[in-house]
């Protein structure tokens, strides 16, 4: 019966009876976490971190806040701009890695920018637990947070004449 299933799946079900899981006690959503701490394992021992990071980041239940996924987009942003950036460059870009401050990861991809806990190798693979922001009507113009406070706008004047 086990000659069908991947090897991930395989060392999953090794890992829960290891640990002293029944595996015919537990629920279908349990067995996916068995199976994804398999295939990370297999990541891990293959050395790819962000492959591992990514598949617990899929089946875990950590959401991110709106507040700090808006942060990490801005700063995210914010120093490709500072590093000379136009906004042609951002809204073309397909790049990912991990936030500056080591909070989360990004992914600039088709216009957006997706932020959440893990890596991402497209927006889809945030699933509900991140944010992802429109860069060009989001974050290179003002928007207003409250009736009373105004942002002030990521981008320098002449970036803002073409939005």
């Amino acid at each position: 019966m086990l000659e069908d299933v991947p090897d991930f799946r395989k060392r999953g079900r090794e890992l829960a009876s290891l640990s002293g899981i029944r595996l015919d006690s537990i629920t279908p959503n349990d067995a996916r976490l068995w199976e994804a701490r398999g295939q990370a394992l297999e990541s891990l021992a293959a050395g790819d971190m962000d492959s591992a990071l990514r598949v617990m980041g899929m089946v875990s239940c950590r959401s991110m806040e709106e507040d700090e996924a808006r942060e990490i987009a801005e700063a995210a942003v914010s120093v490709r701009l500072a590093a000379g950036w136009t906004r042609e460059m951002l809204i073309d870009s397909t790049e990912s890695g991990k936030a500056a401050c080591g909070r989360g990861y990004y992914l600039f991809c088709s216009g957006a920018i997706a932020v959440c806990y893990f890596p991402m190798v497209c927006i889809t693979d945030m699933n509900g637990r991140g944010y992802h922001f429109h860069i060009a009507r989001d974050l290179l113009i003002e928007r207003e947070s409250g009736p009373f406070a105004v942002r002030r706008p990521l981008a320098p004047y002449q970036l803002e004449l073409f939005a």
